[in-house]
């Protein structure tokens, strides 16, 4: 049997067999766990809950997890050394193959059992929770003693990939030491390196190339750890995630993320490769290459983090614990592997390399700012990538995509509703306002309660007319006569009315009309962008009555009915406006000459217009599903303040 390489998993793990037989090993790379000798007391360990607290809450997991990303439904797959399926923490594996076990096992390491715990740990009050504790494990054991075959990857990688994995894991590289490092490349500055003259390059194999992109072509998401070897740059096959074709088109689609490791502190660990880039194609001036190690270099946690112990109940196993702690790459790639779970849960449709960019995108920044040669793009933040990216657009309800939600020109931020009788209260039954769906700049549908962008207020009231509040600027009143009859006219840039009555002895009486036009404005509510309403016209009518009971005391009283005709926005979720009824009414008293022949005081109660009667449709896209948007929209009814009257419409608008 031939074959030109072999790889080794890239934690700690690797070590345990191999320092029993070369301990020098562990004296040049301390970074490696010691095993504890045979004759120590079992040592206790944390519970599930606290385990690897500090590790979720440096990736922002918690953040995630509250919004109702666990990973649910997901399938990551990994190539390691096989899994103990006994272990409680390994519930959610669904699949496992081997060319080497009749059943699967993990005999001589582990290492696989604690990778698939770090990304997809049940929680279940036993052992660690994973990353993405919901999602589902697939294993593919593809060696023995620590060391996997170049074609039994291969093997893995399509297994995984033809069972349908989300994700496929690969914790895995080949070794070389940084002391050999320097013989085979030189540092051209910026993180950059070119093969020296005459020697072969150790990073050129391209033997995972065709199964990566056989998985990659099939939707697959791959994650590969940078390695344990101190060097600047990551170990293979992890630079094949950004190698090229002659025309700068990387080769995997860029569905394909490098993971490296940092420290609880976010410093990049001793032991970790980092995100350096060997140059493939070198000109007079440096370095051509469209695409560097860096794009698509992140780091996690990988320094002593919790996982599954495998076989603790074996005889064999000294510890007896459940879990243990570990630390490398290994571990950073299989706790990015369990985050990109929660971003494929909770957006399924988004295409596996837009769910890459996000990631890179939402990464914390460390070292040098912006992207860089040691950290690539930062450390993995889930609580950001689980939020908004840009701006806001609302969901566009025509000519939708069936994959996922297209949006508006519609600007979420220019978006509000101030003032007037229409307000948040006139929403409350909505559901279409409540949970309207907005997209971001990387085509990600979001639940926004418009309501939160309405505020509420009758704007420019005056006592010369209930109906001032629907006016724009100051309303100027001019008194008038005609015979027996006396008033005062008013009027401002949209709104005018007369009120004139007649004086009968004590008793007064009078009437009252008038008219507002307004633009973008609905009985003195102005809408803007996803809430926008179109012009409006407002005719009121009513009477004025007052009686002197006395002297110098006069009861007065008034009330009046609106009708209003609007127009709707066509960029709004307010599709259409049906004639809307309101009213309005005062009664008050007046006392003259409380202390001198001048004065008076008034005391008055006022109901302002409310909405009595009326309709409007809202339309808008209020979620999807996993194949296929769903456009809803119905007819919301303002409340009728009159005794016995019940809206039996799908949602109730209640005016104030």
């Amino acid at each position: 049997m031939s074959h030109s390489l072999k790889y080794s998993t890239s934690s700690s793990a690797m070590m345990r067999k191999v320092v029993k037989y070369l301990p020098v090993l562990l004296a040049i790379n301390t970074s490696f766990d010691v095993v504890a000798a045979s004759t120590a007391p079992a040592p206790s360990y944390p519970t599930e809950a606290m385990a690897n607290d500090a590790t979720l809450k440096q990736i922002g997991a918690y953040a995630a997890w509250s919004r109702g990303y666990t990973g649910k439904g997901v399938r990551i797959g990994f190539v390691d050394t096989g899994a103990d399926l006994t272990h409680p923490d390994l519930i959610n594996v669904i699949a496992a193959k081997s060319p080497y076990y009749s059943s699967m096992v993990d005999v001589d390491r582990g290492h696989g059992t604690g990778m698939l715990s770090l990304a997809l740990a049940a929680k279940n009050n036993q052992g660690i929770i994973g990353v993405a504790y919901e999602a589902n494990g697939l294993i593919y054991a593809g060696g023995i003693s620590g060391y996997l075959l170049n074609s039994d990857i291969n093997n893995g990688i399509k297994w995984l990939a033809d069972n349908k994995s989300d994700i496929i894991n690969l914790s895995l590289g080949a070794r070389q030491t940084t002391s050999n490092f320097d013989l085979y490349y030189k540092n051209i500055g910026d993180g950059i390196y070119v093969r020296n003259k005459g020697v072969t390059d150790p990073y050129s194999s391209t033997s995972q190339l065709a199964s990566l992109q056989y998985a990659t072509s099939r939707g697959s998401i791959v994650v590969m750890s940078a390695g344990n070897d101190s060097n600047p740059t990551p170990t293979s096959p992890a630079v094949l995630a950004v190698r090229t074709d002659a025309a700068g088109n990387l080769l995997l689609g860029g569905r394909a993320i490098i993971v490296g490791a940092v420290d609880k502190n976010n410093v990049i660990a001793n032991y970790s490769n980092r995100a350096g880039h060997i140059c493939q194609n070198v000109t007079a001036t440096g370095c051509a290459d469209v695409v560097q190690v860096k794009d698509y270099f992140l780091v996690a946690p990988g320094g002593l983090v919790y996982e599954a112990n495998a076989n603790y109940t074996a005889a064999s196993n000294m510890s007896k614990n459940p879990i243990a702690q570990d630390l490398g790459s290994s571990v950073s790639s299989a706790i990015v592997s369990g985050g990109i779970s929660l971003i494929r849960q909770a957006w399924p449709s988004l295409k596996s390399e837009q769910i890459v960019q996000i990631l890179l995108k939402t990464a914390t920044d460390l070292g040098p700012k912006g992207v860089d040669s040691i950290y690539g793009n930062g450390l993995i933040n889930l609580d950001a990538a689980t939020r908004p990216i840009g701006a806001l657009q609302l969901a566009k309800i025509a000519g939708v995509s069936n994959t996922q939600l297209v949006p508006s020109s519609v600007a979420l931020s220019s978006s509000g509703m101030v003032g007037g009788m229409v307000n948040k209260l006139s929403f409350t039954g909505s559901q279409v306002m409540k949970s309207a769906q907005v997209v971001d700049s990387m085509g990600r549908n979001f639940s926004v309660d418009m309501t939160a962008g309405m505020s509420n207020s009758l704007l420019n009231y005056v006592p010369l007319t209930s109906y001032s509040g629907l006016s724009t600027t100051t309303i100027q009143p001019v008194d008038i006569s005609i015979g027996n009859f006396s008033g005062v006219a008013y009027s401002s840039q949209n709104l005018l009315g007369t009120r004139v009555g007649h004086q009968l002895g004590d008793f007064y009486w009078g009437v009252e009309v008038g008219e507002a036009n307004e633009r973008s404005s609905i009985l003195g509510t102005k809408g803007f962008g996803a809430l926008g309403v179109g012009d409006s016209n407002t005719r009121w009518y009513g009477v004025h009555l007052s009686q002197n009971i006395s002297e110098n005391v006069n009861l007065y009283s008034n009330w009046m009915r609106g009708v209003t005709r609007a127009n709707a926005d066509p960029s709004s979720l307010i599709t259409e406006i049906s004639q809307v009824q309101t009213q309005t009414w005062t009664i008050g008293v007046t006392k003259n000459k409380l202390i001198d022949s001048q004065d008076s005081l008034s005391f008055q109660v006022t109901q302002l217009p409310r909405i009595t009667q009326g309709y409007a449709t809202v339309t808008g896209v209020t979620g999807y599903q996993y194949s296929n948007v769903t456009e809803e929209g119905g007819l919301s009814e303002f409340l009728c303040v009159r005794r016995g009257y019940l809206p039996t419409v799908m949602d109730k608008w209640v005016s104030s």
